[in-house]
């Protein structure tokens, strides 16, 4: 794979407590990767890497700019983070649609705009931060109706906070995260729109129409290093994920049953609560 990119950073401290960072890119590519039958065999799918030849597979093009404020004074860090970015050339078939456009092949292009805030405080040993995003991501495809319509990845609202607790050799942290579901496409009926045949099939709302259910997860981590006589370093780690075992759907698609010809839904869930336990030695 060969990326050309061209790029602008700009820094500058207007105050002693504050910083302005202005970034700007360009990027061309080649060859990208596409995904073929997503819905095949469990959901196992077939990924390939295709050239552009600038007609049927166009190059992928795209710009990108930033602009960031930041403030750090008396263990305060506060910042603020715009972006804009624009790709041209994108191809469906490796946007991981699992709607009516899983296996239509039209190029289109797709443009995100967003900010992002951070606040953090340090208070002796213990370190806290939240931050919280915002972002409206659309594809434009314009063999497509609609032409507009959310991006498979669109997370409209993140929000994440994390507090560390850390002295000698000794850490512990809890942190959690929430975001808005993911984009879905849902069918217009729970039954096929010609169930009598033996390839009955599904029929859709307009893509990306609705989403899931919010997501949410709180992790839990702590860890403890030493040093022997012998100056070899030990660490012992124990962490849980999803502390609270929430029950968080990240994807559904839908499936004729073979039986009944009536549509089914697929759901994936994230890892429920998961402890886990390290132990490293390094010499």
């Amino acid at each position: 794979m060969t990326v050309f990119s061209n790029g602008l950073e700009f820094n500058y401290g207007f105050l002693p407590h504050f910083n302005l960072e202005i970034l700007g890119e360009f990027k061309s590519q080649n060859c990208f990767q596409i995904i073929d039958l997503q819905k095949d065999y469990f959901g196992i799918d077939k990924r390939r890497w295709i050239i552009a030849n600038n007609s049927t597979v166009p190059v992928q093009r795209s710009k990108q700019c930033s602009l960031g404020l930041s403030f750090a004074k008396h263990n305060w860090l506060l910042s603020l983070e715009n972006f804009y970015k624009k790709v041209i050339g994108i191809n469906s078939l490796g946007q991981e649609f699992q709607n009516q456009l899983e296996f239509v092949k039209i190029n289109g292009e797709y443009e995100v705009l967003g900010s992002e805030m951070l606040v953090q405080k340090k208070i002796n040993h213990f370190i806290t931060w939240m931050s919280y995003s915002f972002n409206t991501n659309n594809y434009y495809f314009q063999e497509n109706t609609p032409t507009v319509f959310p991006n498979n990845f669109e997370l409209e609202h993140i929000v994440s906070w994390a507090g560390i607790y850390e002295k000698n050799n000794f850490k512990i942290a809890l942190g959690s995260k929430w975001h808005s579901g993911k984009p879905i496409t849902t069918p217009l009926t729970t039954e096929t729109s010609n169930g009598t045949t033996l390839s009955p099939s599904i029929k859709y709302n307009s893509p990306n129409n609705s989403n899931l259910d919010s997501f949410f997860q709180a992790n839990f981590s702590t860890t403890y290093k030493w040093k022997s006589s012998t100056g070899v370093n030990y660490k012992i780690g124990f962490s849980v994920v999803n502390v609270l075992n929430k029950s968080n759907i990240v994807n559904r698609y839908y499936t004729v049953d073979a039986i009944t010809k009536n549509i089914d839904d697929v759901n994936s869930f994230a890892l429920g609560r998961t402890p886990n336990l390290s132990f490293r030695v390094e010499f």
